[in-house]
């Protein structure tokens, strides 16, 4: 009866293990696999290979075997046509050369017997992109391209001379401190008529430090970049914010109060606050406050927030001695003897005066 009753308990565990089966180890081996997965995808992103879209502005260069009447230079006009000759109105705004190769060779086989087409761009349509979010000046810009190439390959066009994403954050003025270089948003217009776009999520942080070119794509024509808001203190990241050319050049902000120099400077930019009053010459030790120092600061949605710090030379770069923006007010303040050695005296200037003339009519007399 025993032996039974123990070969059923170990049926009915075969049972519960084949229907629930368990396994930590390769739990965790699915999850970091998926993991990888994940991360493969994101390396796998490649902008570089999108084809050029082509749209009212572009300059070509057609060539037709077997006939000059329809080569030459072409513009394309503002409702995305070209009048070729054999072939009438050809409307090429949001194809690809490629594509724009194919519509003309069938437009062309009304007139000619298995047309050949060789089409290049001889100068690009000025290039309009959008960075938003957490740059410097966010707005449109446009972006100039130099010594572009372009021919039909295997993969649909080369092209060469495109401006990249960094010159476009470059050209917003850099990135603001809060900014998340790990997943920055570039949506992009598809080739066709239908309004679609794509968006790919690039990792700035993979570029700076190791180099991962597909990071920094070519842009094309209504390109837009966002750069979102990071939720890690700044301070806590230094790494990636300063030491890299995303960041403005310099920033202009103002010292005040209690320091041998006090006025307007130009300093580089992610200057922490107590390099700031260093450099107007460092607080007066007889008169400044080394614990009581006021850093003004108009945000970018228009308001203004006041924090006091307190001077510690030992302390480097973090929420004690945080990094200064650029239109950032430091007042260092008066101790509590230049305070009242100050209202004495504010009060024995006119006394004296007093007394001056008093001993002026004394003298009359």
């Amino acid at each position: 009866m025993n032996k039974f009753l123990r070969k059923l308990f170990f049926l009915k565990l075969g049972l519960i293990t084949t229907i629930l089966p368990f396994n930590p180890i390769q739990n965790l081996h699915s999850e970091t696999l998926n993991k990888s997965v994940e991360d493969n995808i994101n390396e796998k992103i490649n902008l570089q290979e999108d084809p050029y879209i082509l749209g009212p502005g572009d300059e070509l260069r057609l060539a037709v075997l077997d006939s000059d009447i329809s080569s030459g230079a072409y513009t394309i006009l503002n409702d995305g046509t070209i009048n070729i000759p054999l072939a009438g109105d050809v409307s090429l705004k949001g194809k690809t050369i490629k594509e724009a190769n194919s519509e003309i060779k069938q437009r062309l086989k009304k007139q000619l017997i298995e047309p050949e087409v060789s089409i290049q761009i001889i100068k690009p349509r000025p290039m309009t992109v959008f960075v938003l979010g957490e740059v410097d000046r966010p707005g449109i810009y446009t972006l100039n391209i130099s010594g572009i190439t372009s021919g039909i390959d295997s993969s649909g066009s080369s092209i060469s001379g495109m401006p990249t994403l960094i010159k476009a954050i470059q050209k917003a003025g850099g990135i603001t401190q809060s900014a998340n270089l790990k997943e920055v948003e570039l949506t992009r217009l598809l080739p066709g008529n239908k309004n679609e776009y794509k968006t790919s999520k690039l990792n700035l942080i993979n570029l700076i430090f190791k180099g991962a070119r597909n990071n920094n794509p070519f842009l094309f024509d209504g390109d837009i970049i966002k750069l979102k808001k990071s939720t890690v203190d700044p301070t806590k990241r230094i790494e990636t914010i300063t030491y890299n050319n995303l960041s403005p050049n310099q920033i202009k902000i103002s010292v005040i109060g209690e320091v041998l120099n006090p006025g307007r400077l130009q300093l580089d930019s992610n200057t922490p606050l107590l390099q700031s009053i260093l450099e107007a010459g460092g607080p007066i030790n007889s008169r400044s406050s080394k614990t009581n120092v006021d850093l003004f600061r108009v945000n970018r949605d228009g308001t203004a927030s006041h924090k006091k710090f307190k001077l510690d030379f030992k302390s480097g770069i973090s929420p004690s001695n945080p990094l200064l923006k650029n239109g950032d007010v430091v007042r260092v303040r008066r101790n509590l003897i230049t305070k009242a050695s100050d209202s004495l005296d504010s009060i024995a200037r006119p006394l004296s005066s007093v007394v001056t003339v008093y001993s002026l009519f004394k003298i009359i007399d």
